[in-house]
């Protein structure tokens, strides 16, 4: 993993930080910590950063510190992780190797399993356990992409998963897609992940492999990275076509190269963008999406994500190492010894017993 940074931001989650940091402290990858709290890491903590994990205390927004991190990448890819979520490193390996065998790749990610601790739904008492359910299951039928970056992007909204943000992606695309979404903040919930897929899908094929990669947690509220207006309010409302136009032009401003011109990409784009409001209004989570951006935002952290586990999570948890068997019997790939150490350090995070 050599070849690879991890871009973690935080944000006034040092307990969750610090279990980060331990996690990947042995590892032969280079860690850059982005820290917007309102506080820095105490001093002691800070001594004990091994010399793979760079730390820097930026109370500024989100989009600005990954700019930075940006100037901060010496590898040959980068990865964006959240401070409470795990990769498995010998997925990581596996993604930088299919990226190094092919040149038409741009990213390449795998399958993800997201945990929290939790009861199992029963009128009977029960002891916490590590609950789970399997993200985005629609990856293990991923098909080969387009070869052409328009059918390629609308493809990608058509039947939308967010399989480039949190991939393994060439440093020089990682880097020229964070200088787009960081010149200007827009008022949307989200964008920047809308964002982020669509320049990734414009810029080269993606590849998911069949193997348990990200371990997404649901511990907690998730950081912001934007406004609370939702996506298909924004997109529908004639009072935001200026900045809907200013979104397009600062994208298609910054894909644009001598094969393709600003004014086709912002064709490419609206077309997109148009598919991914189709998915968006027809999925069935648009109820639940839509409560959440409209009452959820405006609600205490706590309270949020209280109602998140009731409403989405509730009734669809299973014990840990049961959807970990369900994926093995599918076929997919699961370096057990791994997943077993993160699986040890969030229970013994929230001093549970297995």
């Amino acid at each position: 993993m050599s070849k690879l940074t991890i871009v973690i931001p935080t944000y006034n989650r040092h307990k969750y930080l610090l279990r980060s940091i331990k996690y990947w402290s042995d590892c032969d990858v280079d860690v850059i910590i982005l820290d917007g709290g309102s506080s820095a890491l105490e001093e002691l903590s800070l001594k004990k950063l091994p010399p793979n994990i760079s730390y820097h205390h930026l109370p500024i927004g989100i989009l600005e510190r990954l700019k930075i991190a940006s100037n901060l990448i010496k590898t040959k890819y980068s990865i964006l992780l959240g401070d409470d979520e795990f990769f498995i490193p010998s997925a990581l390996n596996s993604a930088i190797k299919s990226l190094d065998s092919d040149p038409e790749l741009v990213a390449c990610c795998g399958q993800s399993l997201g945990f929290w601790p939790g009861k199992l739904r029963s009128w009977t008492p029960k002891k916490k356990i590590l609950l789970s359910y399997i993200v985005y299951p629609e990856r293990k039928f991923y098909l080969p992409n387009h070869n052409d970056s328009q059918h390629r992007m609308n493809e990608h909204m058509e039947n939308f998963s967010p399989n480039g943000i949190y991939a393994v992606v060439r440093s020089p695309e990682w880097k020229k897609i964070i200088s787009i979404i960081a010149e200007e903040t827009f008022s949307v919930h989200a964008l920047f992940e809308l964002q982020f897929e669509l320049a990734i899908s414009f810029f080269g094929k993606t590849k998911i492999l069949d193997e348990l990669f990200w371990i997404r947690s649901a511990e907690n509220k998730g950081i912001p990275f934007e406004g609370d207006i939702s996506f298909e309010r924004w997109w529908t409302d004639p009072n935001k076509s200026l900045e809907r136009l200013r979104f397009l032009q600062i994208t298609a401003d910054g894909l644009s190269n001598a094969n393709t011109s600003a004014t086709d990409i912002i064709e490419y784009l609206t077309e997109s963008l148009n598919s991914y409001l189709k998915f968006s209004n027809a999925s069935e989570l648009s109820y639940l999406t839509k409560l959440k951006n409209n009452l959820f935002i405006s609600l205490p952290d706590k309270l949020q994500i209280i109602l998140k586990n009731i409403l989405l999570y509730q009734g669809i948890g299973k014990p840990f190492e049961e959807n970990v068997r369900k994926m093995i019997k599918s076929g997919t790939k699961v370096n057990s010894v791994e997943l077993q150490e993160i699986e040890r350090l969030v229970l013994e995070f929230h001093n549970i017993d297995k």
